[in-house]
């Protein structure tokens, strides 16, 4: 195989990894020789294995996992086109016919979709078949699962209850699998339509078939979920039952839906169910959608709706930002709602198919139908390229520098720069056509001057007048300041004396690349004004970028900032730093400590590195008291406060091999150089992982974190502290430290203290599923960005709060829809991270 490697990786974005994935799969199969013959003998089948195997670890472990559907990947035949519905229809009754109960149908359910996923996402990387083919192929995989799943409930139902007769429930897709243009990793909207004159006994046991079905399509078995699903769009929302009769929709949509629930309307259609239902339901959407004249009252209500949906992506957003995914889906369907009555051409469902319509009907002029098109179709394909790596719903373009080229590769650019050229290219062309062809929109001077935080950040400013004046000049800057003053009301004392920052927001400078972080510090201990200043402003910028949606995660550039100043404090002073905790793994957050440890080498003058250490100290001091947020924690040193600040080479060496506790080698494992000898970091990594762990140090070690949950955090808070609560940061930190001591060779391989390549390096020992893995980065990322959020609102610091505005200003800023779904989300997150570390520890310790 070494032979055929490199003609092999040519497509493929990370050959090691993917390489390591093939020799996983391999290993799993009875004869691995014949199938490399195969691909020896057709080297563009190899070269599409390894492009999908460097492009996905979730489609990795799939194959490695059901070794038997790579099968797929060897048949060209099997290639050719998606299958239809009636064909996966047929297939999965097929495999329905040799099922044993009602787990192992669901369980063959599970498979049949993995399969045809894996047969799609190989179509779509070697780019066989059209963007929008598979979008729909992907949905009509759904529909095929779902409409035999509503056969599999229904018949498990009636033979658990001893009833009999047919399945009293429809079920109704709306939003991308109402359009037929499913992700990968998108969750699916649905509701269920009852069937008329259904009695109260009756009705109660459809409900109850309902919840099952739910349960069957949502809940994670061996082979993990079907679909995430969301069932928020029946009448009255989660506060309404489960199901309705179509009457109950008729009048709902009649007489109380909202104009967004309307345009919501435009995409759906039945799934699975009666024929009667579907004709009944496609002449419901007819007449909601298509069937009146909207008020200018109604558009501009949408329209405003649709700001407040913007202000929550960030730029990096690629369905919600400016430019974005929902822009196009916006402007295409409020010109097909406005112009669609009694034009069958124009009420289509797909976005590219309505786009079309509208050019040729007039409505929209053949250049601006093309960029819409071709823009919608890139970043439709990014936004599928970035999913199809974990099976995670995400929007947003990576920052990691490593998975930023990945994706630049698999979108058939050679480096990042063409990327995110073409990117930015396709959002500008969207948002000028969108501003062009729906205005409106936006806050005002007026509602601007009754935000506290706003009044609070510019009102002590010189000149404060023609600030506002200035306000009411420049929409896009009166954008900015509301956005911040809304998301970030604890910025506001530090932004009232920052005029250079308040500038950068006002004239949009604060949107470009960030600062230098080369901070001119004068000689001696103290840091000079000019340098303050500077370090506080690029705090405040780094922040503020966050804030408005530009830039890496809040952790990485807080991180970034503070090791840049605290390189300049000890440039030339012979010291090493090291980073520890979140610090380490760039997870900082408002408020957050820089936890270090000093080293020098023997060679080193320890008196004078001592002194230098108590220098750092001092100027990190006079940095906190003008007002900056960075201070430094240096207890984790050997010894604690009992020993000296700065240790040498011999010193770390002799503790480590002597006094040093458990706990101590388990802090360092999460540990980063900041500045200084990388030969005195691998002593710290040393300690870490170089000494066995056995299972009564891991039984000690969980009887420490126990200690922690019940010391350290009010009983009260326990379900809702953010850091040490019960599947909170602190459990996903822990999982991932124990398992990186139980294989010692990944942790010293990982190289890395972030968090997602901790992960990744469990996951290529074999320490943890794919799944769990999934689990912790995203409950990590959903956790960060919401102790990020209550930091930035002022609230009491790590925890969730009880009062109902404070969660819904929470919910706003996550971009949900209330504070009940805030609370769910976060209680399925905790819940889900829970059992992982439970998990963790009844694998390694008593």
């Amino acid at each position: 195989m070494a032979d055929h490697w490199p003609d092999w990786s040519l497509d493929c974005a990370r050959p090691l990894e993917a390489l390591h994935r093939l020799e996983r799969w391999l290993g799993q199969l009875s004869s691995p020789g014949l199938l490399l013959d195969y691909w020896i003998a057709t080297p563009v089948l190899a070269r599409l294995v390894m492009a999908l195997l460097g492009a996905s670890h979730h489609l990795a472990d799939l194959v490695a996992q059901n070794p038997e559907t790579g099968a797929i990947l060897s048949e060209p035949e099997q290639l050719r086109r998606p299958r239809t519905v009636a064909e996966l229809q047929e297939e999965a009754r097929r495999l329905l016919a040799h099922s044993v109960n009602y787990s192992h149908s669901l369980d063959r359910l599970r498979f049949l979709k993995q399969r045809e996923t894996l047969r799609l996402a190989a179509m779509d990387l070697a780019r066989l078949v059209e963007p929008q083919v598979v979008w729909m192929g992907i949905s009509d995989l759904a529909e095929a699962v779902i409409s035999i799943l509503r056969e599999v409930v229904w018949e498990h139902y009636l033979a658990s209850h001893g009833r009999q007769g047919k399945c009293p429930f429809s079920i109704v897709a709306f939003g991308k699998f109402g359009g037929r243009e499913l992700n990968f990793s998108s969750d699916i909207d649905l509701v269920f339509v009852l069937e008329p004159d259904l009695s109260e006994e009756e009705t109660r046991h459809a409900y109850r078939a309902c919840e099952l079905m739910r349960s069957a399509v949502a809940d994670k078995m061996g082979r993990g979920d079907l679909y995430r699903v969301d069932l928020r769009l029946r009448p009255y929302g989660s506060q309404g039952p489960i199901a309705c009769p179509m009457e109950v929709y008729r009048s709902y949509y009649r007489k109380y839906a909202e104009t967004w629930e309307h345009l919501a309307l435009l995409r759906s259609r039945v799934v699975a169910g009666e024929a009667t239902v579907a004709e009944d339901w496609e002449e419901l959407r007819k007449e909601v959608v298509f069937g009146s004249v909207r008020s200018d009252m109604a558009l501009e209500g949408l329209i405003h709706m649709r700001g407040r949906i913007e202000e929550l992506g960030s730029a990096n957003d690629l369905k919600r930002g400016p430019g974005g995914i929902r822009d196009v889906e916006f402007l295409t369907q409020t010109i097909q709602m406005v112009f669609g009555k009694g034009d069958p051409a124009v009420q289509v469902r797909q976005t590219t198919s309505a786009l079309a319509a509208l050019c040729q009907k007039g409505l929209l002029d053949a250049a601006a139908c093309q960029t819409l098109t071709d823009a919608y179709i890139f970043l439709r394909q990014t936004e599928h390229r970035c999913q199809i790596v974990g099976n995670l719903q995400t929007h947003d373009v990576p920052t990691d520098s490593d998975a930023l080229a990945a994706l630049s590769h698999a979108m058939g650019h050679a480096d990042s720069t063409g990327f995110l050229a073409e990117l930015a290219r396709h959002r500008k062309d969207v948002r000028r056509l969108y501003e062009a062809l729906i205005p409106g929109g936006g806050p005002r001077v007026s509602h601007a001057k009754q935000i506290p935080a706003l009044r609070q950040w510019l009102d002590p400013l010189p000149g404060a007048e023609a600030l506002w004046a200035s306000l009411a000049e420049n929409r896009d800057s009166i954008d900015r300041v509301v956005r911040i003053a809304e998301a970030a009301p604890a910025l506001a004392p530090m932004l009232a004396n920052s005029p250079a920052v308040t500038e950068a927001v006002l004239s949009g400078e604060v949107l470009e690349d960030p600062v230098s972080l080369h901070f001119e510090w004068l000689s001696g201990a103290m840091p000079n004004q000019r340098a303050t200043r500077a370090a506080t402003d690029a705090w405040l910028r780094r922040t503020l970028r966050w804030c408005l949606g530009v830039g890496p995660s809040l952790g990485q550039a807080l991180s970034e900032r503070d090791d840049a100043v605290l390189r300049c404090m000890v440039e030339g002073r012979g010291l090493t730093l090291v980073a520890l905790g979140s610090a380490a793994s760039r997870d900082t957050t408002i408020g957050s400590d820089v936890d270090l440890v000093l080293l020098c080498s023997d060679d080193a003058d320890w008196a004078v590195a001592e002194r230098s250490a108590q220098d750092l100290l001092a100027s990190v001091n006079a940095l906190h008291a003008s007002g900056d947020p960075l201070t430094v924690d240096v207890r984790l040193r050997p010894e604690g406060r009992k020993g000296s600040l700065v240790v040498t080479e011999t010193g770390f060496s002799k503790y480590e091999a002597g006094p040093m506790e458990l706990w101590e080698r388990f802090a360092l494992g999460r540990s980063r150089l900041v500045s200084g000898q990388l030969q005195l970091f691998d002593l710290v990594k040393q300690a870490a992982y170089g000494r066995y762990i056995g299972r009564e140090d891991f039984t000690v070690l969980a009887h420490m974190k126990r200690r922690i949950e019940n010391e350290r955090v009010n009983l009260k808070e326990r379900t809702r502290h953010l850091k040490l609560g019960l599947g909170a940061l602190d459990d996903i930190q822990w999982a991932i430290q124990l398992l990186l001591l139980s294989r010692p060779e990944a942790g010293m391989a990982s190289g890395s203290a972030d968090t997602a390549k901790r992960i990744d390096a469990l996951v290529l020992s074999g320490a943890i599923t794919s799944d769990d893995a999934d689990i912790l980065r995203s409950s990590h990322t959903f956790l960060n960005r919401l102790r990020a959020h209550v930091a930035l609102m002022g609230y009491p610091a790590d925890v969730l709060p009880e009062n109902p505005d404070r969660l819904a200003k929470l919910a706003t800023e996550m971009g949900l829809v209330d504070g009940n779904e805030l609370l769910r989300e976060f209680a399925h997150r905790t819940s889900q991270t829970r059992l992982v570390f439970e998990k963790t520890i009844a694998l390694l310790a008593d």
